[in-house]
């Protein structure tokens, strides 16, 4: 090939566009052409090398910053997690019922009553003797007259209290029933205990004699304050009370069982598939146990994932119910 105005002269060419001198060429045109080739062969690797460093160093740039983010997302979504977790496990907490507190008292008293009560028995004793045309007839009759001092503790026993599924989010209640406790440690006043005669004439009662003396007297009066106290602690002479004192019991049952979130409705007799109520609220808290304890372990792994979160967990001093 040849060059204008290197006249004589023969060139070889290293590459399409770079002549390398092969005749007579001068040392500066050689070296200048041999510059120029060189740089032409390696100034695009020169320049693709810094590119590719800039590249690799904004690639990476770029992978870190999707990393932070993905470890962000996992964090929020952590904490989003342990956050609920939180928030269930205190409405469980919220919706247990202390059973333990109810235990000591199952006899729940509701009303208090301070009275003097007097109590007035008559009785005859055998058979009466037939009048005759000579005398009058007569019977024989104990009259007793005993008041006594006393405080009685009206409620319900919780024991006894059945509870059933009703339709819907309804709860049935039924089995209440009032329970008395008095106390007549002061004694008994007897006001008048003795045996009278009491004489009949044309069928009907015209006078009496009194016997205080009566060698029958001191049984009859025991049997009769006897049957007092039995009647005092079967709670037969406080049935005034039962119509008001059932009422107030289904309002403490119902701020009782209030946590439940349920309709509670009341029933006279309880159904044969009805449960215990105290029995009925111990499962209910071991249901709540178990569903608490699988959300803390939620809310462990969503804590462990989520190191940096602050701490905002639910305590509770007393977490039986």
């Amino acid at each position: 090939m040849r060059i204008p105005g290197a006249v004589g002269h023969r060139f070889q060419f290293l590459s399409d566009s770079v002549p390398i001198c092969a005749g007579h060429c001068s040392d500066s045109t050689s070296g200048s052409i041999v510059g120029t080739a060189l740089l032409s062969l390696y100034l695009p690797k020169l320049i693709y090398a810094a590119k590719e460093q800039e590249l690799r160093n904004q690639l990476s740039s770029s992978e870190e910053r999707d990393r932070r983010h993905e470890a962000e997302r996992r964090r929020q979504e952590a904490e989003k997690r342990c956050l609920e977790a939180e928030r269930e496990i205190a409405r469980l907490e919220s919706i247990r019922i202390n059973v333990d507190a109810f235990q000591p008292a199952v006899k729940l008293g509701l009303m208090e009553v301070e009275t003097s009560l007097k109590d007035f028995k008559r009785q005859e004793l055998g058979d009466e003797t037939e009048e005759t045309w000579y005398r009058k007839g007569y019977r024989d009759v104990y009259v007793g007259v005993i008041q006594m001092p006393l405080k009685a503790q009206l409620g319900i026993d919780l024991q006894k209290v059945r509870v059933w599924p009703g339709q819907g989010n309804h709860l049935m209640v039924g089995g209440i029933t009032m329970t008395t406790t008095a106390d007549t440690a002061q004694g008994a006043e007897w006001k008048l205990n003795e045996v009278r005669r009491e004489f009949i004439k044309d069928k009907k009662f015209v006078a009496f004699e009194g016997d205080p003396f009566d060698s029958r007297i001191m049984q009859l009066s025991r049997e009769h304050e006897q049957q007092l106290r039995t009647r005092l602690k079967e709670g037969q002479d406080f049935r005034v009370f039962e119509t008001g004192l059932i009422r107030a019991a289904e309002q403490v049952l119902r701020l009782m069982l209030a946590p439940l979130g349920k309709n509670v409705s009341f029933s006279g007799d309880a159904v044969p598939e009805s449960q215990e109520l105290l029995a009925f609220l111990g499962d209910h808290n071991k249901r709540l146990t178990a569903k608490i304890v699988d959300l803390s372990k939620v809310r462990d792994i969503a804590e462990t994932a989520s190191p940096a979160r602050p701490s905002h967990r639910f305590v509770r001093g007393d977490s039986r119910r």
